[in-house]
């Protein structure tokens, strides 16, 4: 028999809802609106400049601000994401107040709006600006000028305010647009990029004769000031001027200039960087652009920026021109200079360079034909050139005159110019390329001092290339030298009495004497009148002849008898010419 069992109808009820998965939604409130506030503005009712920055607020408690609708004076003006903005609210020139409201509302993410925006009332007051001619403009009243030049406004304004202006040519009805560029350029605009922050209007329009032009500026609060001018006189075909061409030649932390003949000792990975620039200031004109000609004649585009540099160039000659064209698009004459790239060939070829002054032939004052005639006997058989450097305006040795011989033979048998350290940067690389000097004057190192005892050391090109510990000269009061007692195969050599005066006694003045290096060889020791003079037989001429080879002598040679300095020379010559 089956039997039945009863089940309570709540609990039939509980298990048919659990069954179905049933849950109670709940109850969601509806979006609540945002809300607005205004943290920085004039208090009502007040009277402010018509340029004003304001700020606010929104807060929206079951969501978010997505923005805010801008109300002015009752008009929606915009819709905007910011909480701050500098705003312009219009306002005659007159001084006159001008009533105004704003009010700013509240937009959340589901769209609603603030239904009660907050709104302030005051009024704004406004005077006109005054446009002036800015101080900075090279184009005066009155200039006479080119067809391509700038003019430069500017705006004094009592109240804080955005300005803007606007220029007319010949009248006072043709105004450009209103623009916050406060710069007016008349170019040829086919040239095609000018700088930011410019205007550039039409160059036609600037036929010769006078021409006024006319300006004037507004506010934010659209006040616009009393119309100034400016005449100017415009004269036709004018052209810029191109200036100097400046060339360094950078290898490392060096930089070199070239030598006035252009010339520079090449050196690997270096760079040749060259700076130009050209003027139009004659005619207030202004540049434009810039452009070069590379050594197989083709020119560059046209560039801002006057520059070129070539890196690594080969050894050679090359040659660049470049121009300049202004505003007007009238181009320059082209500048031309040329460069030679050099490496130093070590030959059996003389320099001379020949540094005395070239006096009227009386005893101590020899002409430049007695002192070349003496010095040629010296190196006779021997392939040489001279330099004189009364020749030269820049009294300048450069790389190209050394850059195929083997010695230099530098002498200054004067004491009244001394350009023997001018040459100190030309000599040194020289030196450093194995080049070989002989070196002679009347007091020659006063070519670097005025002291009459030097020391030297370190850097010094003293002690590094003509291999000297100290230098000590005579007072110069008297003249106490009359020749040198030579040794390691070197003659005696003696002051020729006919090449000075008779009241010297035979003896010169202005000699130096010196500590050589250890490695040097003595070539001779000083004699004087007086064998007690503290001069007498200290070092007058040495020479050294390991890495590089110089020979150094104190004395002027060419006031020593001829026949000895020969003999002089002959022991000499093979020595410093060995090996080339």
């Amino acid at each position: 028999m089956k039997t039945m069992t009863k089940i309570p109808m709540l609990v039939v009820l509980a298990l048919m809802f659990a069954s179905c998965g049933v849950n109670d939604p709940g109850s969601p409130l509806a979006n609540q609106p945002p809300e607005t506030a205004i943290t920085s503005a004039p208090q009502n009712g007040t009277t402010v400049n018509h340029f004003l920055s304001l700020h606010w607020s929104g807060n929206d408690g079951d969501g978010q601000i997505a923005g805010f609708n801008m109300f002015i004076d009752g008009n929606l003006v915009s819709y905007t994401t910011r909480t701050d903005s500098a705003i312009s609210f219009a306002s005659p020139a007159t001084g006159e107040v001008v009533s105004h409201t704003f009010s700013i509302q509240a937009v959340d993410n589901d769209g609603a709006v603030d239904p009660t925006p907050p709104e302030i009332q005051f009024y704004t007051s406004n005077t006109a600006p005054v446009c002036i001619f800015s101080a900075d403009n090279i184009v005066r009243p009155n200039q006479n000028v080119g067809q391509g030049f700038s003019i430069k406004l500017e705006a004094e304004d009592a109240n804080r305010s955005g300005i803007w202006f606007t220029l007319s040519l010949d009248d006072t009805m043709s105004w450009t647009e209103w623009t916050q560029d406060s710069i007016f350029l008349f170019a040829d605009l086919s040239l095609g990029s000018f700088d930011e922050g410019v205007v550039a209007l039409d160059h036609a329009v600037l036929t010769a004769g006078p021409h006024t032009m006319y300006a004037r500026c507004r506010d934010s609060g659209m006040a616009q000031s009393p119309i100034v001018s400016r005449t100017v006189n415009v004269s036709l075909g004018n052209r810029p001027v191109m200036g100097e061409v400046i060339v360094r030649y950078n290898s490392g932390a060096a930089s070199d200039s070239l030598y006035p003949d252009g010339s520079i000792y090449r050196k690997n990975n270096a760079e040749l960087v060259v700076a130009y620039e050209a003027t139009a200031f004659a005619y207030r004109g202004l540049i434009h652009s810039y452009r070069y000609r590379d050594p197989a004649g083709t020119w560059s585009d046209w560039a801002a920026e006057p520059s070129l540099i070539q890196t690594d160039l080969p050894t050679g000659a090359y040659e660049y021109g470049f121009q300049a064209r202004d505003m007007a698009g009238e181009l320059s004459d082209t500048a031309t200079i040329f460069i030679r790239l050099l490496e130093q060939s070590l030959t059996d070829s003389i320099i001379i360079i020949d540094e005395t002054r070239d006096g009227n032939g009386a005893p101590s004052l020899p002409s430049d034909q007695q002192v070349d005639d003496f010095y040629y006997a010296l190196v006779e058989g021997y392939n040489f050139r001279e330099i004189d450097l009364s020749d030269r305006s820049t009294g300048l040795i450069t790389a190209l005159d050394l850059s195929n011989s083997g010695l230099i033979l530098w002498y200054a048998d004067d004491w009244s110019t001394y350009q023997f350290d001018d040459n100190r940067r030309i000599l040194t690389e020289y030196m450093q390329r194995g080049g070989r000097m002989i070196v002679s004057g009347w007091n020659i190192m006063g070519a670097f001092s005025l002291n009459s005892f030097e020391e030297y050391g370190g850097s010094d090109f003293q002690y590094r290339f003509m291999r000297a510990f100290t230098a000590e000269r005579d007072p110069a009061t008297i003249q106490q030298s009359t020749g040198f007692t030579g040794e390691n195969g070197f003659p005696d050599v003696s002051v020729d009495e006919t090449k000075i005066l008779p009241s010297w006694n035979g003896a010169i003045n202005r000699v130096w004497t010196f500590e050589p290096r250890g490695e040097c060889t003595i070539i001779g020791r000083l004699n004087t009148l007086n064998p007690d003079y503290f001069q007498n037989g200290e070092v007058v001429a040495y020479y050294y002849d390991l890495s590089f080879r110089v020979a150094v002598f104190g004395i002027p040679l060419y006031f020593i008898q001829q026949v000895q300095a020969e003999e002089l020379f002959d022991v000499l010559m093979p020595r410093m010419m060995t090996g080339l």
